[in-house]
Formats: structure tokens, sequence, C-alpha cells
């Protein structure tokens, strides 16, 4: 993802300086109106999908390798119960987004836990050297905008003109775990998050940073987040529930949480 600088854009900018302050921001967010939040490792990323100069053919082609490819797995039997094409495009796309597949959609969670674990993570992100990260917040104003998944049943992924949030089905553990939420963006949309950063009546847009107190190490604040978290129960094996995500927790996350052995 590319740096951003604030000042070229419609976004206000909030510093957080501890785990308190950062809920303490979301939460008079979340408490005010419906506010969705999208928690990334490096506040110098803008939000924006991963999908670059992707097209809505290019879309459709990864969805079929990937449909093809995933034969030999496991996946839930929902995908394809129903008896809707577009219902069926949709509920493949979202599985394929959650397993990491490029895709026209960003992230998004109504929970501003998961938000925060995913703005203080190191195990995904892998983050630079005393970078913190950052929590997303936009406010869908327009109810038209804010789809459910029978609203989607006259819609394609392939034809959409304009951007949408999507509340998913739970196609996957990990959306009914994380809380999730989608943004979709159309072809025409290739600049990312930049409609959401018009400052029109529409959309609200904020950036909540991650930054800890002058004279203090910013990975040490990141860390003390998780920790913080992780006694919530918010952590990488609760927000990613398969073998991976267990043993990727007891390795990184589960020993700042375990009290010390008298052995």
């Amino acid at each position: 993802m590319p740096d951003i600088e604030n000042n070229e854009r419609d976004v206000e900018l909030i510093e957080a300086h501890s785990f308190d302050e950062a809920l303490s921001e979301c939460m008079a967010l979340r408490k005010q109106k419906y506010w969705s939040f999208r928690g990334q490792r490096n506040r110098k990323w803008f939000a924006e999908p991963h999908s670059g100069d992707m097209t809505t053919a290019d879309l459709a082609k990864n969805i079929r390798n990937f449909k093809a490819r995933s034969m030999e797995f496991p996946r839930p039997d929902y995908i394809e119960d129903t008896n809707s094409k577009e219902i069926k495009e949709w509920r493949w796309l979202f599985y394929a987004q959650h397993h990491r597949l490029k895709t026209q959609l960003l992230d998004w969670t109504s929970n501003p836990l998961v938000a925060l674990y995913f703005a203080v993570e190191e195990i995904l992100s892998r983050p630079e050297k005393d970078i913190s990260g950052a929590v997303w917040a936009i406010h869908v104003k327009d109810p038209k905008k804010f789809k459910w998944e029978p609203d989607l049943e006259s819609i394609s992924p392939h034809n959409l003109d304009d951007w949408i949030m999507i509340r998913p089905p739970v196609v996957t553990h990990r959306i009914a775990r994380q809380s999730g939420l989608f943004t979709f963006h159309p072809e025409r949309q290739l600049q990312g998050m930049e409609p959401f950063c018009t400052g029109d009546d529409e959309k609200k847009f904020k950036k909540i940073e991650i930054v800890s107190p002058q004279n203090r190490n910013d990975l040490d604040l990141c860390k003390a987040i998780r920790k913080e978290l992780g006694f919530m129960n918010i952590h990488h094996a609760s927000l990613f529930p398969h073998p991976d995500g267990v043993a990727n927790f007891i390795n990184d996350e589960l020993p700042a949480l375990s009290p010390p052995s008298d052995r």
C-alpha cells in the first residue's frame, strides 16, 4: 500500500497515545452513529484494496481460478446453497477475500477492538522498524450504500458502477469472529478509498493513529495494546479460528499473556 500525506487528503487525523485513548476515540464514534473501522499495521498506508489496477474481467478470472484450485479443500456448503447466481458470486468473493485473494473488496469491522488488533498485530504484517499502526473509521450516511445479502440478489460484482458497503453472510468463521464488513470498489474506482474522502454529505472519514507519548517507542505501545486486547480474548487465535491461527497465537502472542511460572 502506498504511503499517504494526510494534508493532501480530506481525512480527520486523531492521535491516540494509549490503549484507553484509542478505544475511547473509537467507541465515541461507535456509540454516536453507525461507524465502521479498519485497522492497518502501518499508519502511513492509505486505506485501499490490494487489487491495484485490477479490472472486473481480472476479478472474474481470479475467482474462477480460485474456485478451480480450491476444489480439493473443504469449504462451507453454504456458499452454493442458493438459487441466485449473483448471491453465489458474492459469497465466493467474500470467501476468497478472507483467504487473502486479491479482490476489489476492502475489509472493515463493526467492532473497534478487532480494528485495534489489526492496527497493532505483528504476525501477518511484520511491520517495519518503529512504525505503528492506525484505525480508519468511516460513517456511511446514505442507507442506499449499505447492503445486506438479500440486496445483492439484483447486483453483480462484475457490473457494479459505484461503491457499496456490505454486511456479508458468514461464509467463513473469520467473518463472524471479526464482525466483518466489506466495501466493494468497482473498476472505475481503482484509486481505492478516494471517494470516501471527498468530504461530501454522504461520506465521513477519520484516522486514529497509534502514537506513543514523546520519547517512547511506538512498537512498545503496540505490544502493550496487544496484551490488553489479549486479556479481552481479542488475539490471533480468536480472530483466525483454524490450526494456523492457534499456532501463531501460541508462538507469538500467548507468552505475553501467561503468568510467570513458579517452576
